[in-house]
């Protein structure tokens, strides 16, 4: 699991609809869209996860 630190610079004054889950936040990303921590942190993961797996099963380099 990721674990992002967010302080008062990633909270707005209006609430905006999460980029993830679509659920109300007054929560920013650091290019500030509205996004939950939580949501983020699970993005990120899921993005590495993949990336691994996408590395661990590449012919990239491999002898043809």
């Amino acid at each position: 699991m990721t674990a992002l630190v967010w302080n008062r610079n990633n909270v707005a004054a209006r609430s905006g609809r999460c980029r993830h889950c679509g659920g109300s936040t007054p929560l920013r990303d650091d290019e500030g869209r509205p996004c939950h921590k939580v949501c983020a942190e699970q993005a990120l993961t899921t993005q590495l996860e993949t990336a691994t797996a996408a590395y661990q099963t590449s012919t990239i380099g491999d002898p043809t």
